[in-house]
């Protein structure tokens, strides 16, 4: 099926809002310097720290904690509102949603500025746990995405995931240096650029993307809500949205969630680790975190589609899982930095995990419930990053700790490490009895009502 030409157009301009507000969090880095500025102008609130005489910058504890607890509370948030901005993306369709999260975005940047401006410490709690609403924005471009690739092949749906993906790593690589370098001189300079940004971008939207018409999809919308009801945001309705296909389904969402908790060793404690192991500095952070974005964006953007056309996607999901977790005991191993540095490359290389997994998830969810589905593996993934966070770091800090019985600098990538093999045992016991199960499923189903969850490449069935 060739794509319509506003179709492509609709597809280059939901990659360019998510490359857009992923710069748009960039703006997260100013929050520790500006929680430092109110606690050195705020002695007596932080009268062990707070000192108005000397400006310096570094990060106390009370910064730490106040960190800590605005993260925890983001969180929780994102994990609460993620699944409601799918259901209304599903009712009121891609567009509306990607205007409200700008607009949402432009907000709480202006708020954050205000906050440092005026020395408001509430302002500031308050612009960064609305930086929330940001994340409509993935959650539709996601579902377009969805919408585009619904009913044709899977690896072609996994590509067009990969895409987003690899959006939002551009987003962050051009963000970081941008609003750092502005940062220099003034911080209004680097918000300004991101309202500019929101701004452009919205207009954009608003002007030039239209909706993926429903005549596009293989399959007929069926049981379509009109509006947004207490019972459309009930929390089971989307935890049985992803579980209730079955088992098969449903172990490949718990796989997905494991990933995202092994791989937290390095999103949680790879700076501390590096920095205590091999007394790195800025340079080698900014270096490594450029490389591996630089490798992500060419694996997700440019090699998913043709690697897993070319080879069985269950393959390669397996593959990359057990060479991932080799990599990741290996960092934790790693005696020397160019070791370290080498081990974490090779890992990010083996990232086609991610949006081939989703994929075959969302693959036999109604196109009336793609962004919910999406929205729903997205919030589950965030309870997993959040706790496997807590784990990374707290077994980092005891193993340590001058006291513990034994001291093993890499505990978290080995911990990391563990659940990737046990992901991949579990899909390879899922992958194993799908023919069964598949078998079983057509023999009870009408053809061609709803396709059938499949990494084989489908006929399309489009007139």
């Amino acid at each position: 099926m060739t794509e319509p030409k506003k179709i492509i157009v609709g597809q280059f301009i939901v990659l360019f809002c998510v490359a857009c507000v992923s710069i748009s969090m960039m703006t997260g880095m100013f929050v520790p310097p500006i929680l430092t500025y109110m606690v050195q102008t705020r002695p007596k609130e932080f009268p062990l720290h707070g000192d108005s005489s000397s400006q310096s910058t570094e990060i106390t504890s009370d910064v730490a904690v106040l960190k800590s607890i605005l993260d925890s509370i983001n969180s929780l948030l994102g994990i609460l509102f993620i699944p409601v901005f799918g259901v209304l993306s599903d009712i009121y369709g891609r567009k509306p949603i990607m205007l409200f999260s700008f607009v949402a975005v432009a907000i709480s940047i202006i708020l954050m500025y205000i906050s440092y401006l005026f020395n408001w410490m509430w302002l500031l709690y308050i612009s960064a746990c609305s930086g929330v609403l940001r994340d409509g924005v993935q959650v539709a471009a996601a579902a377009y995405m969805s919408d585009v690739a619904f009913g044709r092949s899977a690896e072609l749906r996994a590509s067009k995931f990969g895409l987003v993906m690899a959006a939002y790593q551009v987003g962050m690589f051009a963000g970081s240096p941008l609003l750092g370098y502005l940062s220099k001189f003034n911080f209004i300079y680097a918000f300004a650029v991101c309202i500019g940004i929101c701004v452009v971008v919205g207009v954009i939207v608003a002007v030039f993307m239209e909706e993926v018409p429903s005549e596009y999809y293989t399959a007929e919308r069926t049981d379509k809500e009109t509006k947004l009801t207490c019972s459309s945001i009930n929390p089971f309705r989307f935890i049985n949205l992803v579980f209730g296909n079955g088992r098969y389904v449903a172990l490949l969402v718990v796989a997905y969630m494991l990933t995202f908790l092994a791989i937290t060793d390095s999103m949680a404690t790879s700076q501390q680790y590096a920095q205590y192991r091999y007394h790195w500095t800025i340079f080698e952070f900014s270096l490594q975190n450029t490389v591996q974005m630089s490798i992500g964006i060419v694996v997700q953007g440019v090699l998913m589609y043709p690697v897993l056309k070319l080879i069985r996607a269950e393959i390669v999901i397996v593959a990359c899982l057990i060479v991932q977790s080799i990599c990741h005991a290996l960092m934790g191993l790693a005696a020397s930095t160019w070791f370290y540095f080498a081990a974490g490359t090779v890992s990010q290389m083996a990232i086609f995990n991610f949006p081939a997994l989703q994929s075959l998830i969302c693959f036999d969810i109604s196109a009336d419930q793609q962004a919910s589905a999406l929205a729903t593996i997205t919030s589950l993934t965030n309870i997993a990053i959040f706790i496997g966070g807590l784990l990374m770091e707290n077994a980092f800090a005891y193993f340590i700790r001058k006291n513990a019985f034994v001291t093993i600098k890499g505990i978290a990538f080995f911990i990391g490490a563990f659940f990737l093999l046990l992901t991949a045992a579990i899909l390879i016991v899922n992958f194993l009895t799908k023919p069964k199960i598949i078998e079983k499923k057509e023999a009870s189903s009408p053809p061609l009502k709803k396709p059938t969850v499949s990494f084989e490449t489908m006929e399309e069935n489009q007139p």
